[in-house]
């Protein structure tokens, strides 16, 4: 769940469980339902709020969900969906303060802690989010994403060894579920121990053969160990699953250079610069590349470029998945 792209963000879910495979895991929106009397008293505006929302029309139900909170702001199904449908359009302020209402109008319902906990976590306020996914944990024990972005939050506030305790606590629950191995394997890599990384992402890859960024992962730490062909294959395999993700194709480009393939390394390192306009490294790659392609000119442009990216845009270098 990886920042911008893939970043692994679920807001919600229909019915009663917490299970990972419920809801759209790439955009990191599940899918709301409506139930028996509570889908009988439900306006228009918010039924086509509702259905524009779980479409991914984000604009069109933005319209009809203000119109729903306009004649009922007390409503807190009309609150939460509002939040929601403004968190994916990454206004987080105005979400931040809808969930903040939705849990005050329901303050037993896990899953509204939680969508909170995703918006504050989304803006860095890591810090403020521990209380709310704290708190659907202490509603629902088995909230197993409420768990796993506890976990992802104190990874991030560099409790590494808490983090590791609430992956473990949904492996011992579920072995299989979605993302536990692959979170693991990243605060493991950060720890230092890359066998046991390895060993996750390879874990996570076996459960979720479409997951892209752990794909990624595992060949950044197989390129280490000078296993470029297998790199390779889990890298072409991920640019067949995630074709816009943009580490996919740095990680191509690293890697057909050193099998001596400069045009298609230079091809794959043009495609990452053009999915993700901030990211230097990627112009110092093709400084190196035009540079081994005796074209120094263009070495020097792209060189360039790296400078001007590291100075305007510091934290963006590179700006992989939180």
């Amino acid at each position: 769940m990886s920042g911008g792209q893939h970043r692994a963000r679920l807001f919600g879910l229909c019915g009663t469980g917490y299970s990972s495979r419920v809801g759209l895991v790439v955009t990191g929106l599940v899918v709301l339902c409506l139930h028996g009397s509570l889908a009988r008293s439900q306006t228009d505006s918010y039924r086509e709020a509702l259905e524009r929302f779980n479409r991914g029309e984000y604009l069109q139900a933005w319209v009809a969900a203000r119109k729903a909170v306009e004649q009922d702001g007390e409503n807190v199904h009309y609150r939460r969906l509002y939040g929601l449908i403004l968190a994916a359009l990454k206004q987080y302020t105005e979400a931040e303060e809808n969930l903040r209402r939705a849990v005050l109008l329901a303050p037993d319902q896990p899953d509204f802690y939680y969508n909170l906990g995703v918006v504050l976590f989304d803006q860095r306020k890591e810090k403020q989010a521990l209380e709310p996914f704290k708190r659907a944990l202490e509603l629902a024990p088995n909230h197993r994403m409420a768990r796993l972005y506890l976990g992802r939050t104190y990874h991030n506030l560099s409790l590494y060894d808490k983090a590791i305790e609430q992956y473990r606590h949904i492996a011992r629950q579920d072995a299989t579920f979605s993302w536990t191995n692959y979170y693991l394997a990243k605060t493991r890599l950060t720890l230092g121990a890359e066998e046991e990384a390895l060993q996750g992402f390879k874990a996570e890859v076996t459960l979720y053969p479409r997951n892209a960024l752990a794909r990624v992962e595992l060949a950044e730490l197989l390129m280490k160990k000078g296993q470029w062909q297998a790199a390779l294959e889990h890298l072409r395999s991920a640019e067949r699953t995630a074709p816009k993700l943009y580490r996919v194709h740095y990680g191509l480009a690293k890697g057909y250079r050193h099998l001596g393939n400069l045009e298609r390394a230079i091809h794959a390192a043009r495609v990452a610069a053009q999915l993700a306009p901030k990211f230097a490294d990627v112009h110092y790659l093709m400084a190196q590349l035009y540079q081994e392609k005796s074209q120094p000119e263009m070495a020097r442009q792209e060189m360039e470029t790296f400078i001007r990216l590291r100075r305007l845009y510091p934290q963006d270098s590179p700006p992989f998945d939180r």
